[in-house]
């Protein structure tokens, strides 16, 4: 197919407008001008470009400025997303759980254990997670997988990083069996050991949207398996052709800024954990 097949289908099947567009975007391309740098089309399809519309900045003052009914225009983009309404989607679940600091981590000396090592707003200020989990309920998940497969686990609350990397590493430094796993607030966890460099992990689940509770619970299991040194399952996230970035992109920087906001140079902190009646 060429872009002249689509152009035939898209009029064909009623939509005139679009197939017109396509249609001066070809043409627009055989000129060549939309191709300079920063190009756009404006609302008549004319190409606005270093070519056609040379750069006669004269300083403060005279360059483009938004009038009020397009600022309105952008103000009002579909999915606005604000830091009000991150705080009413946490508050809901507040205190779904309950991590109750019990002094300095220590070194694990016992080889069945597994350190879940948490990021500084994991229930703090985060409570529900990118794939509309709570942090409580997600917790749950990864300590049933460990206790499933036999090994005991142990909470540590890492303060100095909220890099998922470096939070899994210091929780595998003071796991006794070496292995331990890593959760952001936002869902995003991993599974590390002792011996691997702060980057390097054994399994990732970069894509907090897509995590299942199934998921978490094998992410358990896998790694007390790790523990145990037999055989893990694979974890594959399910496959979707949803763009993640335009629905997530700006709670995630959001969720991160609180991250970083809480985070502090305080060593690891061993944690007791409770469930709301």
């Amino acid at each position: 197919m060429t872009v002249l097949d689509a152009i035939r289908a898209l009029a064909a099947r009623g939509y005139g407008v679009e197939a017109e567009r396509v249609l001066e975007m070809l043409r627009q391309r055989l000129y060549g001008d939309y191709l300079q740098t920063s190009a756009i089309f404006d609302e008549r399809m004319n190409v606005l470009s270093a070519l056609s519309d040379p750069n006669d900045y004269a300083g403060p003052g005279s360059g483009y400025r938004m009038t009020p009914q397009r600022r309105a225009e952008v103000a009002q983009v579909r999915q606005v997303w604000t830091p009000a309404v991150l705080a009413e989607e946490q508050l809901h679940a507040a205190g779904c759980v309950r991590l109750t600091p019990a002094g300095p981590a220590r070194q694990g000396t016992r080889a069945d254990e597994v350190v879940v090592g948490l990021s500084p707003a994991f229930g703090v200020e985060i409570w529900v997670a990118l794939n509309g989990m709570t942090v409580g309920e997600l917790l749950r998940q990864v300590l049933a997988g460990i206790e499933e497969e036999g090994l005991a686990s142990r909470l540590v609350r890492v303060h100095s990083s909220i890099d998922l990397g470096l939070i899994g590493w210091t929780a595998a430094q003071l796991s006794g069996s070496g292995v331990s796993i890593g959760l952001q607030a936002k869902g995003t966890a991993l599974i590390h050991r002792a011996d691997l460099p702060p980057l390097g992990n054994l399994e990732l689940f970069s894509i907090a949207p897509r995590v299942t509770p199934e998921l978490y619970r094998g992410l358990g299991r896998n790694a007390a398996r790790y523990a145990k040194g037999t055989s893990v399952e694979p974890l594959l996230l399910p496959e979707s052709s949803e763009p993640l970035g335009p629905k997530y992109h700006a709670r995630v920087v959001q969720l991160v800024a609180v991250e970083r906001r809480l985070s502090r140079t305080d060593d690891p902190e061993e944690l007791e954990v409770s469930w709301p009646t």
